[in-house]
């Protein structure tokens, strides 16, 4: 139910569009106008300025390079995508709702197809500089090592232990794990450094910074289009999907091939170049959450070791499911190749197409 104070908060700020609500639904940070104009969604934000900023150049830009499927922000009547009230913003939609039942498979689909179509719309061009790579590479590498040596001496206390905790023994269990992911991360961050330093451009792109499959909504055709932008960035397309499939792995144990047709989606419409593949299997591959949970786990036990023992649990079901979904990758593009050097087939020329880096 809206309280009368917030039916007129809403009333003042609708007056900026010309439109006078009938009725207003509250649907969370949405709220649900409706009027003789139709059926509105207001959303309500909270940004900082230099969040602001990237929001209308990022609606800006979509909106130059012909990107139409996204959900559109309407101007006020003196031309604002963004209005301020008590410290919030707001920004006015229309209200998309299909009625349509879609699967959460296709969901995710539909999702990776549009920010591969958004990523390869935006996509730029900048020359590389070496040195800021090749420090960047110097200290991811440092924190790898920083990450086995305190794997390394945790284990020691754990195992010096007449009874370990559930915590101390779940980690002791993957022990080996950790080490062979970190192995693989520096393998990927060496791949990408070698591949970068060949180089003299890199691409970047605007990442939608928050994708999810409730940040994609379907009209009355089953048409799908984003929404939120309000986290977006400009940086390589590598990191719209790292922070993607972070989130898609933080659960249950699972095969990788739920998440092998997610990338096969998203690469069939933007194609990614090897060096951005392997710096994207690099992000996946090293255990940075899990070794900041340790360093809080060290320096004061927790009230809960319950839910300490569920937290690094659900981490080291994200690193399994990491290390199988790379695995499953290379396999595929070392099957193609093979099929291209036999003449059996031909592959989908994975790493070809752009030139350019993360």
């Amino acid at each position: 139910m809206i309280e009368p104070q917030s039916t007129n908060l809403y009333k003042n700020l609708l007056i900026k569009y010309n439109i006078e609500p009938d009725f207003v639904e509250d649907c969370g940070k949405v709220q649900k106008i409706y009027s003789h104009h139709g059926i509105f969604a207001l959303k309500k934000a909270s940004l900082t300025k230099d969040m602001h900023n990237r929001f209308l150049h990022t609606i800006q830009n979509l909106h130059e390079k012909g990107y139409r499927y996204v959900v559109p922000i309407y101007r006020t009547t003196d031309g604002n995508y963004v209005i301020s009230s008590d410290q919030s913003q707001f920004y006015l939609m229309p209200w998309v709702e299909s009625g349509i039942s879609i699967n959460s498979a296709q969901r995710f689909s539909d999702l990776l197809r549009e920010a591969a179509r958004m990523h390869s719309i935006t996509a730029l061009r900048g020359k590389i500089n070496h040195p800021q790579y090749e420090a960047y590479y110097g200290k991811m590498k440092m924190h790898i090592d920083q990450r086995k040596l305190a794997y390394e001496r945790f284990i020691e206390k754990c195992e010096s232990r007449i009874y370990m905790s559930p915590f101390e023994l779940l980690f002791c269990t993957y022990f080996k794990e950790l080490m062979r992911s970190e192995d693989e991360a520096l393998k990927n961050l060496e791949e990408w450094f070698a591949h970068i330093n060949d180089k003299k451009e890199s691409r970047i792109v605007i990442c939608h910074g928050n994708l999810s499959p409730t940040h994609i909504v379907y009209d009355a055709n089953g048409n799908s289009y984003l929404i939120n932008f309000e986290r977006t960035f400009t940086a390589s397309p590598v990191y719209d999907l790292y922070y993607f499939f972070r989130k898609y792995f933080y659960k249950y144990p699972q095969k990788s091939s739920d998440a092998l047709p997610l990338y096969r989606q998203y690469t069939r419409y933007n194609q990614l170049t090897d060096d951005e593949r392997y710096f994207l299997f690099y992000h996946l591959a090293k255990t940075n959450n899990i070794h900041k949970l340790i360093q809080k786990y060290e320096e004061a036990r927790p009230k809960s070791e319950k839910d300490a023992v569920a937290k690094l649990q659900h981490y080291l079901w994200q690193m399994q499911a990491a290390s199988s979904f790379i695995t499953s990758i290379e396999s595929e593009l070392e099957a193609e190749i093979f099929a291209e050097g036999t003449g059996d087939g031909t592959g989908d020329g994975a790493g070809e197409g752009s030139v350019t880096a993360p």
